[in-house]
């Protein structure tokens, strides 16, 4: 970590700006954003922004990255970061829209071949990924890249190429945490569990408190038939996760104050009621995604793999909601760092339960309208609907309440279909 922190400072030298705080910023009256759009200011947001990242703090990353992009659009390195900072929030198209148009300005930069490899490696583009970090490679040697490629060619089951890598990264940096998790994953896919063993030891010694590497562990003694070690592993892990949910970062808000934070900052220091009343919606022709007639789209309401669809309009939120089944609306903002968290939840959520409800989600950014009409008062919010009408909402910050309210609401269905 503390490596990665120097680089971005040794990267951004020429820096004298002074990053205006939130308060600075607050304190300029009528005084807009301009008076601090300097070049200076854009490199200082650029390196608070990647240091951000590399802390996990990923809605503050893209705050400062934004507002770095506003003073200079097309700067390569800060869309390269910006679209890193997606891929670690699982914001796939978002980054690759980045890192497509910090290459076009950049074609031979190795950082972002290695990131757009990364990105191509999760979703699984395998070939997309290689042509990407072959190319990195040929222009720059680097560590993260050589494991990064052996973890592709893991996954695509190509072993021996895959350990040629991430051996020679050992060479380079012994006790790189991550290269050594990745071995230890090669190893155990080859059933060579000692080996698997031996790398992941080593990994826990530098890093004991690391989840990941405690779940592959604990999946190797599983695998070796040792169930108590797996347990003790297993079970670790799972204490570190809750011990970190339990500590969530604050209500995320951002210094560019758009149409959506009318409704969305007031509420932070408690100027609107709650209203949990649901809005009339205007009358508007159904789009044809939702006709009986249409052909089923990928986000029909019974698709296997993703329940979960997504609402950008009145026509579809007003058709989504008036069904007789049990219909879950999340909104949320891709700057709110709870609204991350809880949305691999309610994914998860809405493939258990979407026999019995259907699930969708409001990105109040891009749906100003449908968030005003919802009179929200955080982000994020969770409404439920049954036949047109608001029945229940809730405002969740750690996700055990709404599956808790889910199944209550899906056993009162229940109830009622069966008397």
């Amino acid at each position: 970590m503390l490596k990665k922190l120097k680089r971005a400072k040794n990267k951004n030298k020429n820096i004298t700006g002074k990053i205006p705080s939130e308060l600075d910023i607050q304190s300029q009256g009528g005084r807009s954003w301009k008076a601090f759009m300097k070049k200076d200011d854009a490199n200082t947001f650029e390196a608070r922004g990647e240091t951000s990242r590399w802390m996990k703090k990923h809605d503050k990353s893209l705050r400062d990255l934004n507002g770095s992009l506003k003073i200079v659009p097309n700067n390569a390195d800060t869309l390269r970061c910006r679209g890193e900072t997606y891929l670690s929030m699982k914001m796939y198209e978002d980054s690759l829209a980045d890192l497509n148009k910090s290459l076009e300005i950049e074609p031979n930069n190795a950082d972002t071949l290695r990131v757009r490899g990364l990105a191509y490696q999760t979703l699984k583009k395998y070939k997309e990924s290689l042509e990407d970090l072959n190319r990195s490679l040929e222009i720059e040697k680097n560590v993260d890249t050589l494991r990064i490629r052996g973890e592709t060619y893991q996954k695509m089951k190509r072993y021996e190429c895959s350990l040629r890598d991430l051996n020679n990264a050992i060479e380079i940096e012994p006790n790189n945490v991550d290269t050594l998790k990745v071995r230890g994953v090669t190893y155990q896919m080859m059933k060579e569990y000692e080996r698997s063993l031996t790398d992941l030891n080593k990994s826990l010694e530098i890093e004991p408190s690391n989840t990941s590497t405690l779940k592959t562990r604990g999946l190797t003694y599983q695998m070796m038939g040792k169930y108590n070690e797996s347990l003790a592993d297993l079970n670790r892990a799972i204490e570190i996760e809750q011990s970190n949910m339990n500590t969530p970062e604050p209500h995320a808000s951002r210094d560019v104050h758009t149409s959506t934070e009318k409704f969305v900052n007031p509420t932070f220091i408690g100027d609107i009621s709650s209203n949990h009343k649901s809005s009339s919606c205007p009358t508007v022709n159904t789009t044809e995604a939702f006709t009986e007639n249409a052909p089923v789209s990928p986000l029909a309401f019974e698709n296997e793999l993703f329940p979960l669809i997504t609402i950008t309009n009145f026509s579809e939120y007003r058709q989504f909601i008036a069904s007789s089944k049990l219909a879950i609306v999340q909104f949320y903002a891709k700057w709110c760092g709870l609204s991350k968290i809880i949305m691999s939840l309610f994914n998860d959520l809405s493939a258990e339960y979407k026999q019995h409800a259907n699930f969708a989600k409001v990105d109040v950014d891009q749906a100003e309208d449908l968030a005003n009409d919802a009179q929200l008062k955080y982000i994020p919010t969770f409404i439920f609907f049954k036949n047109g009408q608001e029945i229940d909402r809730i405002i969740d910050q750690k996700g055990d309440k709404l599956e808790k309210l889910i199944k209550l609401h899906v056993f009162e269905t229940t109830e009622d279909t069966s008397t």
